[in-house]
This record gives structure tokens, C-alpha cells and sequence, in this order.
């Protein structure tokens, strides 16, 4: 026999979270989606999830697993940008969840879309976006006690933008700025190769997780992490 154990799929672990709503009535799903929501809201609600578990019998770990299974779902649900009870539930129905939960849960989702929506946009952890990048060379050429000293620097304004835009200045050496533009090189790179390509193609079709991107917007925001990174080190 093989002793390999068997890998399972982001989705497969989800639908197997949410597995106890099988023996539950319509709603009581419900109420279940409900506290999915509230925990993309506010966080987990232990003492709920006791009152939870204790009422339909189940352990508390179970319940707490089942309440993150559907917050997954609702989330990819906005991801996949379904609108109707007929579209998540043939989502529902794919990835297996139980016909009658799958019923329950696409009328929540319909039902609390906007909100939902409002906790995904939320949740979703994004770096401020590249707006334009000013440069200035500065050369020193000598000093009250020394002459003939030649020392380059760069004066660079960063404008960002996320909810506002936003301007960072900031002086680098030449040395620094080679090692910038080495950085810049390597992350363009990255991003057009074969396997970033096969993790951004995975990634669309698993996106579950709160505040998940794909691995092509990281390596497209790679050059203003590295601006950042250099202007602390500098």
C-alpha cells in the first residue's frame, strides 16, 4: 500500500467544511450564512458559534470550520461576479454542495449581495498603485575641505494613489539606483514567465481566500515595493 496521502483541493476542503449543513433545515442554513457574514464583518463570534454547536449537535471546531466554508463561498461567489440564485447555485452544484444548502445559500448570497460585496472590496488587501515617478540629478563637486569630491544623487517623487494620491520624496545614491533598476528588471521578467502563468491560471480558477491576488498583480505592483524597500535602506 502507499503510504502517499491524498492532497486535496482548496475547493474539495471547503466543500468538505461545509459538509455538516447536509443534516440542517433551510433555516437553519440560513442562520449559518448569516454568522459567515457577520464573521466577514466583525470577525468570529465564539459564543454564537457554541449556541451553534450545541444546537445541532456538532463540536464548536466544526461549526467555526462550516462558518469560514461559506464565507469562502460567498466570497468567490462576488469574485466570479455571479448576480442570480441561478447562476451561484449551478456554482453550488459544481463544486458539490448539498442540493438543499445549496438552495439556502444562493437566496442569502442574492439576498446580501451588496454587503457581501462591500466585505470582499474591504477585505482585500491592495498596494497603492504606481501614478508617475519625477527624478532630479544632484552632483556635489566639492566641499569647504575638500575639492574635486563628485558625489551623484537622486531626488525622486513618487506619486501613488489608492483612496487619495499621494507624493513621497526621496534621495538615493547611484549605487542604489542600479540596484533599483536591477530589482525593476527582475520583476518584469518574472512576471511574463511560464510558471508565474501557470500560478496566475491556478489561481483563477481556485480563488478562495480572504484578500487572495493572483500572482500577476504582485509582480505587477513588485516595482513599487522595491521603490519603497530601497528609500528605507538608502
Amino acid at each position: 500500500m502507499s503510504g502517499k496521502k491524498e492532497v486535496k483541493t482548496v475547493m474539495e476542503k471547503i466543500v468538505e467544511d461545509v459538509a455538516i449543513l447536509e443534516k440542517l433545515e433551510t433555516d437553519q442554513v440560513t442562520q449559518f450564512s448569516e454568522l459567515a457574514l457577520n464573521f466577514l464583518q466583525t470577525g468570529a463570534n465564539k459564543k454564537m458559534y457554541k449556541s451553534a454547536a450545541k444546537h445541532i449537535g456538532a463540536s464548536v471546531e466544526e461549526v467555526g470550520r462550516c462558518i469560514m466554508g461559506i464565507s469562502k463561498l460567498l466570497i468567490n461567489g462576488i469574485r466570479r461576479k455571479l448576480v442570480s440564485r441561478m447562476s451561484f447555485g449551478a456554482f453550488m452544484d459544481k463544486v458539490g454542495v448539498p442540493e438543499t444548502a445549496a438552495a439556502a445559500l444562493a437566496a442569502f448570497f442574492v439576498k446580501n449581495r451588496e454587503a457581501i460585496f462591500l466585505c470582499v472590496s474591504q477585505l482585500s488587501m491592495q498596494l497603492p498603485r504606481f501614478q508617475n515617478l519625477d527624478w532630479r540629478l544632484d552632483i556635489e563637486v566639492s566641499r569647504r575641505m575638500a575639492h574635486n569630491v563628485f558625489q551623484p544623487n537622486f531626488m525622486f517623487k513618487l506619486d501613488t494613489i489608492d483612496s487619495q494620491q499621494k507624493s513621497q520624496y526621496m534621495q538615493v545614491d547611484m549605487k542604489t539606483v542600479k540596484f533599483l533598476r536591477e530589482q525593476l528588471k527582475a520583476a518584469l521578467q518574472e512576471s511574463d514567465s511560464v510558471h508565474q502563468k501557470r500560478v496566475t491560471k491556478y489561481g483563477d480558477e481556485e480563488v478562495l481566500g480572504i484578500g487572495n491576488q493572483t500572482i500577476a498583480s504582485q509582480a505587477s505592483n513588485v516595482q513599487l515595493k522595491t521603490i519603497v524597500w530601497v528609500t528605507q535602506q538608502a
